[in-house]
Order: structure tokens, then C-alpha cells, then sequence
């Protein structure tokens, strides 16, 4: 029990992309509401994946967005594209979605462009407007 409150106050006090467990070594698993916010503003450019236990075109997809991550993540690697990809399952964060897969691109916490549905290419050139988007 004190295991847990002791990695509890270090997920507080350190920021999201260590708190949040990762699917993978580039994507962030957000599993909360709160960490759905936290993950927002800790980050300037990021990816977003809204999906579903139940969403078959979701488990499709999945891996190209891994494979995707792994290619353009790096928010703390000066090398890379420097964008965050977070995945959250939208029953266990209680959001509402009418369809998913959904994708959302962010710059600052702002919302720039959204995606419906398992399509790979559009995926590619979402993420390619997201790392040609400044200021």
C-alpha cells in the first residue's frame, strides 16, 4: 500500500509522460480524464488515438499507429519530429464518441485537425500537417 502512494506522489510530481504507462515505447496510455488534460498541456505537438475495447477498425489500425509513433515521437528528442502520441480507450476515460477510430492532432493543447476512421493515408498527412504547423 505505501509501494502505491509513494509511485502515486511521484506520478503527481513528474511529468505525464512518465506518469502515464506507455503502450509502447513511444505511445502514452492516458487512462483518465485528468491525465487527458495533463497530457495536453505537457506537450506542443501531439497525436491523440480515441478508441474502443469493441472497435474492430480500431485493432486495424492499431499497429500502423505504433509504427507511426515510433517514426515521428520524440517530444524530448531534438531529432525526431517531436510529437507525443497518447492513446485513450473512451469507456475507461467515460468520454462520448459517436464513431471511432478517431485521431486528433493538438499544437499547444489546441486542437488543429481530426481524423474519423481507420484510413492510413489520411492518418499519414494529418500527422505531416501537424509537423509542418507553426505558429
Amino acid at each position: 500500500m505505501s509501494t502505491t502512494s509513494s509511485s502515486t506522489t511521484t506520478s503527481t510530481s513528474t511529468s505525464t509522460t512518465t506518469s502515464v504507462s506507455p503502450s509502447s515505447d513511444t505511445i502514452i496510455k492516458i487512462k483518465s480524464r485528468d491525465e487527458y488534460t495533463a497530457f495536453k498541456s505537457s506537450h506542443i505537438r501531439s497525436v491523440v488515438f480515441y478508441s474502443a475495447k469493441w472497435c474492430v477498425s480500431c485493432d486495424l489500425i492499431k499497429d500502423f499507429y505504433r509504427r507511426l509513433a515510433k517514426r515521428c515521437a520524440g517530444h524530448d528528442n531534438p531529432d525526431r519530429k517531436g510529437i507525443a502520441f497518447g492513446y485513450v480507450d473512451i469507456e475507461k476515460c467515460g468520454l462520448d464518441f459517436s464513431q471511432v477510430p478517431v485521431f486528433v492532432t493538438m499544437y499547444k493543447g489546441k486542437q488543429l485537425n481530426s481524423l474519423e476512421g481507420a484510413d492510413k493515408t489520411g492518418l499519414k498527412e494529418l500527422i505531416q500537417e501537424l509537423i509542418k504547423h507553426k505558429d
